[in-house]
């Protein structure tokens, strides 16, 4: 029969700067060795609850909440970054939109080009804010004429979609 001390820390067997964990895992392997179903001593229960106490007490000590703790979520991106994102992004499609219209440019028209840079610029857009919480697509009055022959010029020209 061992002589239990007082000290929670001793109790557990862990020093004064263990972790949460480090007192979990010396609980979990001190309980099976002083349970009273394991332990055949006359007095187990009286051991097992004094490591029952301790351990809370230690528990208590470091997180005085009770709460367990819950792994943070990644920091969310600013408003600005997310809009530095989106412009990044914008830009990127444009020059391989410009690319890809450079080999044919005098096919199409630069009338045709500047269309379908303007309505895909916009109809992402549209899709941006969407995604932000916008229930419905809504160009704007200014681009509605815009959008509605980028809409015909894809009709005719679906290889430019």
């Amino acid at each position: 029969m061992r002589d239990l001390k007082k000290d929670p820390f001793d109790v557990l067997g862990v020093s004064k700067d263990s972790t949460i964990a480090d007192i979990k895992k010396a609980y979990a392997k001190k309980a099976k060795e002083l349970h009273p179903d394991v332990n055949s001593a006359p007095d187990a229960a009286d051991q097992f609850s004094k490591l029952s106490a301790s351990y809370k007490e230690l528990l208590e000590k470091l997180d005085p909440t009770g709460i367990p703790e819950i792994p943070k979520a990644p920091p969310q991106p600013s408003q600005e970054e997310k809009e530095a994102f989106w412009r990044e992004n914008q830009r990127k499609k444009a020059a391989e939109l410009i690319k890809l219209a450079d080999r044919d440019v005098l096919k199409m028209g630069l009338w045709a080009l500047a269309l379908l840079i303007a309505g895909t610029l916009i109809e992402q857009s549209v899709e941006y804010w969407n995604w932000e919480g916008e229930p419905k697509k809504h160009y704007g009055v200014h681009y509605e004429p815009l959008m509605k022959e980028y809409m015909e010029y894809r009709k005719k020209n679906p290889n430019w979609s």
